[in-house]
């Protein structure tokens, strides 16, 4: 049985040209959402000045063998992840 994960690891994305890339620190969040969906809420409160739109507005994504893909589904589990490996979030 795998190790029960006790943090789940965010940082800030930006688009430039079709690309995303990783900006800022990456902040550990503990304990760990039950989903993406709760993942938005808690990523929106502990960064009030720089995240400030609705949580719904927000964007997540995960690296997935180089690439950045969406997380689509709210109500998924969250994935492992590390400060190296955190999940990206896009503010509009």
């Amino acid at each position: 049985q795998p190790a029960k994960t006790e943090m789940v690891w965010v940082r800030e994305l930006k688009e430039e040209n079709g690309e995303y890339k990783l900006v800022g620190n990456a902040l550990p969040i503990k304990p760990v959402p039950e989903n993406i969906g709760f993942l938005k809420k808690v990523i929106k409160e502990e960064n009030p000045s720089r995240v400030q739109c609705d949580a719904v507005q927000m964007r997540i994504f995960h690296l997935t063998e180089g690439t950045w893909q969406e997380e689509k589904k709210m109500s998924a589990a969250l994935r492992p992840s590390t400060e190296e490996t955190p999940y990206g979030y896009l503010v509009p």
